[in-house]
């Protein structure tokens, strides 16, 4: 009988430094191995297997932003928060008007700045974009379209 890591070694192939996996495959391309009598996510198998355990609490994060890689010097364990962190420093987040729940452009971003600061209220303005007074409140306060300034 095979042991966890002689059966997980068979599923996947290294390439360009990444352990590509090959097998059972689950959402957003991640891969998927039986281990300790549950079916988890590769990655987390790999870390567990040639890491250590993983807190509880924590993930276990791609620094290639590969997700079918599990090769475990590309791993590391972070919080939610971090792992959030990582994809907006890389740039994997679509913002402002490439978002896909964007309606307004940039350039509809900066004419409501601009006309608010000269004193149209948010609800004229909600209404001349199409959008809730509140999205209108969270643009001119900076919650929300940031670098669009």
């Amino acid at each position: 009988m095979k042991t966890p890591i002689e059966r997980f070694e068979e599923r996947f192939v290294k390439s360009n430094g990444c352990w590509n996996w090959i097998a059972q495959n689950g959402t957003g391309g991640y891969g998927q191995f039986c281990f300790k009598g549950r079916l988890q996510g590769a990655h987390r198998v790999s870390y567990q297997l040639y890491v250590g355990e993983i807190p509880d609490g924590l993930r276990v994060c791609h620094r290639c932003d590969n997700p079918s890689c599990v090769n475990p010097s590309h791993l590391f364990l972070g919080t939610a928060a971090d792992n959030m962190r990582d994809r907006d420093s890389k740039g994997r987040c679509p913002s402002g008007e490439k978002h896909y729940f964007a309606k307004l452009t940039e350039n509809q971003v900066e004419t409501i700045r601009k006309m608010w600061s000269e004193g149209a209220r948010n609800i004229d303005l909600a209404r001349e974009f199409g959008v809730n007074k509140r999205t209108i409140s969270n643009i001119v306060h900076c919650h929300t379209w940031r670098k669009a300034m």
